[in-house]
């Protein structure tokens, strides 16, 4: 309040007007029939430090210059009080007030200060015009620090109230509440008021929230006898280190009907839902990190076991937060980027991350195995649609050419475009290779099953029942088309210097004693002869699918899929403007769809995985330094995570393309050699020739 009044010119009061003066602290003015004649209610000046500020609340009231300062040098004869003759507007320190019926204002006035900056003034006066509305004023006049409440925030896992007031005084209107510790956005509170010894069953009050660090930042609640929930206590914007001496204040409006008591209480659902808030976006470079660790751990077993496992156990091995995250929160607090961040919170985004991965892998396993089939030809149909048989089987067969297609449409349309083709068609490949592996597996069940049910023990008989079998299946193929099965079958057949290239590349290379020991388990020539003179399509043991394909290749189309998801926003803006132009003229993930689609289009070319390959261990590291990058990089811009997954399917695919460039394999020690697992017996091969010969035989059939 500074010297110079609002109005520079004075108001003349009414005459004939009431005029009274109230000596207490703590009174209510109600007029509940409305007034036939003006009122001014006059507060004295005084210099005592109980009387330093005003509340003032007003209800109902129409006038906007309604509070005045003035000097009572006269007296009124009548009523023998005193009373003035003109005074100066204080009307600008009203401000509206929020209320759920009814209209409210509220003004404070440092009283102190009015009177040193106008030591002539002796009252404050409070003017009332006649109405036929009800009308009522509340006056709380107090000291500033005896009206300020101090509470600490209780912690997030507290399951008991606070208290901050036992119960406010009996007629007060205005509390000031300070909460410290409250700077956090992960923080959530409950604010609870309770009315006690009421003297009418209505009332309202009036809570309001301030976060000095956050202009505009402001939350109002409202209790009444209808409203009895407690507020919950939000914020919007942490507080950094520069602003730690600011808290949280709360200014309530009492009724002063009521006596309250006011307490705190933690809300964890409500931290949960701040963090769900303010900190989902930080989920994507955290599942961006744990499926490069996921990928990293199946290349390192591929290097030491010579297969990799499925993504559940890869990530349950290889992706562990001890290192990664510590790495990565020390990097930021370093830089000062998560000067607000909470402790905890990374362990606690990474375990989250790592439960949606887990989930989303369950449901692709699942979708793959039961689906699996269904989805195949819907999309092949789909595909081949108004396209003629063999374009359907090139595009099956040549994965490279979808690659080379999708990227030419890419660059007549969108980036993210040519990474949906990818997706469809790894999606497809992913239930073929399903399938294959599902004949294969129930094949040899059936034919244990048999065996153990049977009781066949020579090897004449499993010789027998094997050419029964192939005599039935081809049978069947005459009985359907007697005159193209031979030439069919004559087309297909294998050279057998190809074979014998394609067997004797797969054995590795044996010590004297190990040779001894392979050629006993070798069929003998008359069992090859007669299986290379067969009608077979790729019938090596080696050519089969295999599990530690089908995850190495899962894990490839998760990380493909979620680079899809980061550029479906480029995707959306392509499809808006597409009405304009058919191509998107600033495309941000053009370069890196077009990368992570020469990637995708080599490991199908080069039959990924491969074991046993050089410098998978350095590979390791460099995978690893990838994903705390992801952590440290992505909390300042979210687009680097596609360069994080770019830079790992470009790093795997130069992996695995090193053999061709002369990087020869790695030799396998002899103790593994000499397990069971490196050579197969004659029962085994035998059993993969014939389910690659009954794969050819149902071939020809549906193609008939």
């Amino acid at each position: 309040i500074s010297n110079t009044p609002a109005h520079s010119k004075p108001v003349y009061f009414r005459k004939n007007a009431e005029w009274y003066e109230d000596n207490r602290r703590l009174f209510s003015v109600i007029f509940k029939e409305g007034l036939n004649k003006t009122r001014y209610q006059m507060v004295r000046l005084t210099d005592n430090h109980l009387d330093q500020m005003i509340a003032v609340e007003s209800i109902n009231l129409d006038d906007g210059d309604w509070i005045f300062g003035c000097t009572a040098d006269q007296v009124d004869i009548k009523s023998q009080s005193r009373m003035c003759e003109k005074g100066f507007s204080l009307s600008n320190h009203t401000r509206p007030h929020p209320s759920v019926s009814k209209e409210r204002r509220i003004a404070y006035l440092d009283l102190q200060k009015i009177k040193r900056h106008n030591p002539s003034w002796t009252h404050i006066i409070f003017q009332i015009l006649p109405t036929r509305e009800a009308v009522q004023l509340n006056f709380d006049i107090y000291n500033r620090d005896r009206r300020i409440i101090k509470v600490d925030s209780p912690i997030f896992f507290s399951f008991f109230e606070k208290e901050a007031l036992s119960e406010t005084l009996a007629g007060s209107i205005h509390y000031d509440m300070i909460i410290t510790d409250f700077d956090s956005l992960h923080q959530a509170l409950y604010l609870n008021i309770e009315p006690k010894q009421c003297s009418k069953k209505s009332f309202h009050c009036v809570a309001t929230a301030h976060v000095p660090w956050a202009p505009g930042h402001s939350s109002v609640h409202y209790f009444t006898e209808m409203r009895t929930q407690p507020m919950s206590l939000k914020l919007h914007q942490s507080q950094y280190q520069s602003q730690s001496t600011k808290n949280v204040r709360i200014r309530f409006v009492l009724d002063p009907a009521c006596k309250y008591s006011i307490s705190l209480d933690s809300s964890f659902p409500d931290v949960l839902g701040q963090i769900s808030r303010h900190y989902s976006l930080n989920l994507l470079p955290y599942c961006a990190c744990i499926l490069i660790l996921a990928v990293r751990q199946q290349i390192l077993q591929l290097r030491t076991d010579g297969k990799c496992s499925n993504l559940l156990t890869a990530m349950t091995t290889g992706a562990k937060p001890y290192y990664v995250v510590t790495v990565a929160k020390l990097a930021q607090k370093l830089s000062g980027s998560d000067a607000a961040t909470p402790f905890l919170l990374p362990l606690l985004l990474f375990t989250v991350a790592w439960g949606i991965i887990y989930v989303m892998s369950l449901v692709l396993y699942a979708g793959i195995a039961i689906a699996g089939k269904f989805a195949h030809s819907v999309v092949l149909r789909v595909i081949s649609f108004g396209a003629s048989g063999i374009a359907t089987k090139a595009l099956e067969r040549l994965p490279l050419a979808v690659g080379v297609l999708a990227i030419a449409l890419g660059s007549a349309t969108c980036g993210c475009v040519s990474l949906l083709i990818i997706v469809v068609f790894y999606s497809i490949m992913l239930s073929k290779m399903y399938e294959d592996y599902i004949d294969t597996f129930v094949f040899k069940t059936i034919r244990k099953v048999a065996k153990k049910i049977i009781g066949i023990s020579s090897n004449e008989e499993k010789n027998d029942a094997k050419k029964d079998t192939v005599d039935n299946s081809e049978s069947v193929l005459q009985d359907n088309n007697a005159e193209n099965t031979d030439n069919k079958i004559n087309k297909i057949s294998l050279n057998e210097k190809f074979s014998k290239q394609q067997l004797s590349a797969e054995q590795p290379e044996q010590t004297n004693d190990s040779k001894s020991n392979y050629n006993e388990t070798l069929p003998n020539n008359s069992v090859i002869k007669k299986w290379l003179n067969k009608a077979v399509d790729v019938i090596l043991p080696g050519s089969d699918i295999t599990l530690s394909e089908i995850h190495f290749h899962l894990t490839i189309f998760l990380i493909l899929l979620f680079a899809t998801f980061l550029n479906v926003p480029s995707l959306l803006t392509w499809s808006h403007n597409f009405k304009h132009s058919p191509y998107l003229e600033i495309d941000p993930t053009f370069s890196i769809s077009m990368f992570i689609c020469v990637c995708i289009s080599v490991i199908w070319q080069i039959e990924a995985p491969k074991s046993n390959l050089l410098f998978s261990s350095e590979l390791g590291y460099i995978l690893y330094a990838l994903s705390i990058g992801c952590l440290i990089m992505s909390k300042v811009a979210l687009y680097t995570i596609n360069y994080f997954l770019a830079s790992t399917l470009i790093l795997i695919t130069i992996h695995h393309c090193m053999p061709y460039f002369g990087f020869k394999e790695q030799i396998i020690e002899s103790n593994i050699r000499s397990s069971n697992t490196d050579f197969e017996s004659n029962e085994d091969i035998e059993d993969k020739m014939l389910t690659n010969k009954i794969k050819v035989i149902r071939t020809k059939l549906q193609e008939d």
